[in-house]
């Protein structure tokens, strides 16, 4: 596992970069899994990346998209603090809080899980990729 903390789209072309060495000196093509916790999340470059990593199949799904999937790489997007970062500062429904069969033992449990979602699709190797000024607490 790697953690960088830095410009993302930066680091995300080096994380690629890097990846695609290895594939090159593995002589294969190679599967990259690019995960959001929100639609989102997707590169905005997302073409030009893989145009720019042939060796690599790259793809991006949403980190709940992704359950029973696995790629040789894994690359969590945008783990940062905030509203719609990693975890989620959004607020669930009240009603749902009402039906919920109790409340749960630790901070962000449900986000904690979606993460364990996304570790889980490695085969490889996992890289996470977070704002140096807003880290997630997941990074940290």
């Amino acid at each position: 596992m790697s953690a960088f903390q830095h410009n993302g789209d930066q680091k995300l072309n080096e994380v690629l970069s890097r990846l695609e060495v290895k594939a090159k000196e593995q002589r294969r093509r190679t599967s990259v899994l690019l995960l959001g916790r929100y639609r989102h999340s997707a590169p905005d470059n997302l073409n030009r990346l893989r145009s720019k990593h042939p060796e690599l199949d790259i793809t991006f799904k949403t980190i709940h998209s992704s359950k029973g999937l696995e790629a040789d790489h894994v690359v969590p997007l945008q783990l940062n603090r905030g509203r719609s970062g990693f975890p989620s500062e959004i607020v669930d429904d009240p009603l749902l809080t009402m039906v919920s069969p109790e409340a749960e033992p630790f901070a962000h449990a449900k986000e904690r899980r979606v993460m364990y979602v996304a570790m889980t699709r490695a085969r490889e190797s996992l890289t996470l990729v977070s704002s140096a000024a807003r880290p997630s607490e997941f990074v940290a």
